[in-house]
Parts: C-alpha cells; sequence; structure tokens
C-alpha cells in the first residue's frame, strides 16, 4: 500500500468524551470560578437539564446538597428562583458569596488595594517580598518564632508538605490583616478569593483524579495571587451589573436528616438546637434538656411547626438515642365533654408546698421530690 502522507485521526475515546464534558467552559468561568470542588459538575450540564424541565423566572429551584453552590449560580445567571442547602460550612459559604452580586466593582477594587499594601508593608517590614521574582525571601526570616504557623490540631490535618512554611505564613498575615481591615461590603469576597487562591496556587497540591503534592514550592507571591483572585471577581460584577434581581439563598442546613412535606418523622440533634440559635443571634440558651422537656410536655409547639403535620395529626417530640429526638405525628385525639355523663368531684389533695411552686418553679419541685436539700 503506497504511503500518501495523510494523518489518521482516531475518533475519541469514551474516557476523553466524558473528560472534556465535565471541564468548566470559558463561557461558564464567570462567578462559578470563584470557588468550585476540583470535581463539581460542569454549569452547562445544569443549563441542560433546566432547558429540558422548561424552568423559568416563575420556577424556583431547590438543590438539597447544593456544594459550592453550581445550580443556584447558573439559575440566578438564567434568572431562576432557587434555594440551595448544603451542610459544609465552607461549600456554603462558597455558593452564599457566589450568589451575591451586590458588591460595587469599583469599591471592591479600591479596598483591595488598600488591604495589599497593607499587607505588602508587613512583609517588608519583615524582611519579607510578596513576588519571589523581585528578590528571594525564603531564607531571610531565619530566626526560631518569625514565621507563624498553624495550631497543632489544625497543622495535623493537612497533608505532609502541602503548604511551605513562607507561603503559610504569608497566607495567615494576609489573613489577619484583611481581618483587621474589614469592610462588610466586600468582606466575604475577598475572604473566598484566598480560599481559592490557597489550594490552587499558593500551597503545593496537584489535582487531579485524586488530590497529591505537585511541585514544592518555597515561596510564592500570595498577595498577588489573592489580588488576581478578586479583580476576576470585580470583572465579573461589571459584566453581571446589567442582569435582573433574582432570589437566590444558600442555607447551611443538613437536607437528609430534616422536614420534607407529607413527612410523619423528623429527626433532630440537641446540638442542632445551639447551631441555629447561634445563626439567629439567641445566646440566653441554657438548659438545652429542659427546653425539650418543656415543648414535650408544658409548651404548645410553635405554629411554623404545628402548621406542617399532615391534616388529622399532630407534632409530639420522642427521644430516639443520646442526645436525639423525633418529631413524630399521632393521630389528634380531641377529648369533648358531655352532659350524658355523671360529673365526679374529686377534692384538692395536693399538698400546700407543691401548690406553692406547682405553677413556677419546677426544680423546687425535683427537689421535694428527691429530698435533695442543702443543709
Amino acid at each position: 500500500m503506497t504511503n500518501t502522507g495523510a494523518t489518521i485521526i482516531s475518533p475519541p475515546t469514551e474516557r476523553s468524551v466524558v473528560r472534556e464534558t465535565n471541564k468548566l467552559a470559558p463561557d461558564d468561568r464567570a462567578v462559578h470560578d470563584w470557588y468550585r470542588f476540583v470535581l463539581s459538575f460542569p454549569p452547562h450540564l445544569v443549563g441542560d437539564y433546566l432547558n429540558r424541565f422548561g424552568a423559568t423566572a416563575d420556577t424556583r429551584v431547590l438543590d438539597p446538597f447544593c456544594g459550592t453552590g453550581t445550580t443556584v449560580v447558573e439559575c440566578k445567571k438564567r434568572g431562576i428562583p432557587s434555594v440551595g442547602i448544603e451542610i459544609n460550612p465552607v461549600a456554603q459559604f462558597a455558593g452564599a458569596v457566589k450568589t451575591d452580586w451586590t458588591p460595587d466593582p469599583d469599591g471592591l477594587l479600591a479596598h483591595v488595594d488598600e488591604v495589599a499594601a497593607i499587607a505588602l508593608d508587613t512583609f517588608n517590614a519583615q524582611g519579607i517580598e510578596d513576588d519571589p521574582a523581585r528578590g528571594s525571601s525564603s531564607d531571610a526570616p531565619t530566626l526560631p518564632g518569625r514565621l507563624r504557623i498553624l495550631p497543632a490540631e489544625q497543622w495535623a490535618l493537612l497533608l505532609t508538605n502541602s503548604i511551605s512554611p513562607l507561603p503559610l505564613h504569608k497566607t495567615l498575615t494576609l489573613l489577619d490583616v484583611l481581618k483587621r481591615n474589614n469592610d462588610e461590603r466586600y468582606g466575604r469576597h475577598e475572604l473566598l478569593a484566598l480560599a481559592n487562591a490557597l489550594p490552587f496556587t499558593i500551597s503545593n497540591l496537584r489535582f487531579g483524579p485524586e488530590v497529591g503534592l505537585g511541585t514544592i514550592k518555597k515561596d510564592v507571591s500570595v498577595v498577588g495571587a489573592w489580588h488576581a483572585g478578586v479583580r476576576a471577581m470585580a470583572a465579573d460584577l461589571r459584566a453581571l451589573s446589567s442582569f435582573s434581581p433574582v432570589p437566590s439563598v444558600v442555607h447551611h442546613a443538613d437536607a437528609q436528616d430534616h422536614y420534607e412535606p407529607g413527612a410523619h418523622v423528623v429527626a433532630f440533634e440537641r446540638d442542632e438546637i445551639e447551631r441555629v440559635a447561634r445563626e439567629l443571634g439567641i445566646t440566653s440558651l441554657k438548659n438545652l434538656g429542659d427546653l425539650i422537656h418543656s415543648f414535650r410536655y408544658r409548651t404548645t409547639l410553635p405554629e411554623a411547626i404545628r402548621s406542617r403535620a399532615p391534616e388529622g395529626h399532630s407534632w409530639i417530640i420522642r427521644p430516639a438515642g443520646r442526645a436525639r429526638y423525633q418529631f413524630v405525628t399521632t393521630t389528634v385525639a380531641n377529648i369533648v365533654p358531655t352532659s350524658m355523663m355523671a360529673e365526679t368531684k374529686i377534692p384538692d389533695a395536693t399538698p400546700a408546698i407543691i401548690a406553692m411552686y406547682a405553677l413556677s418553679d419546677e426544680q423546687a419541685l425535683l427537689v421535694l421530690r428527691h429530698g435533695s436539700f442543702d443543709t
């Protein structure tokens, strides 16, 4: 057979097609690229399903395990209201920031320049260059205690050599500068930009099918990487300024263990009461056990809970293990007096000391019952 010089191109394998399909397309990078897990599904997949289901501005999309917010962000871009639920606090934070398009781009850029200047001045005072290309500072801080480190319990969680000492020092210093110069209008976006730069640029991690170590970098530009990320955010915010406001929220919660319409059992743990109280700004909780006991035996459940019971049922709370409980539905049994039945009067034989405390001090009653008087 004569060789004509033609090139034979093999068809793509199934694996290569899947790999390309899962990549983040250039047109999708705005907002989605602010922070995303390596193995996140791509925005164009969400868009495909939204089109198939015919989702419009009159639709509300729920993603009960929303991760870093790919679904809710794509919905917001398309003018579709959405709600996300995520139990991982870092992922929930990322999703919440990615759906907040309110910061003024110019104000964000001005503030990031201000913070960057303060961080660079701090580095210079320590004899450290942020950009290794301007001169190596990897050997400058050699005295014990000069470089900042993580607490031992946090350091133990990291993969060995996942970040070099000098970049870690710079990151912790920049984080302190951010906290001291926080502006509520821009603070969350600036923190997310640092969270994104840390694994992908500042650390020594390599991402593929599995997380591992890549090139060990003794030094890297921390402020530069963070600043570039914030500038990209500002550019996206400017491009999105013409979009109409769309309701979008990402809740920090566990979608697996909580109420769904029609449910007859809803599990919860006592620790969740403290977490929700903190989120609501309630700081006066003292005896959680007594709080649950009160709703089990003495106090009517809130209307927001009672209204979700199926028709003809009501909620009761039952124990389900150590510090675990369940809302369980039970059939409503109304006891209605009838004139056909004879009235039997029972004399009140309640001791006076019990009657004195019955409606005001349960702890006093417990003392009387168990006889544990202080002498």
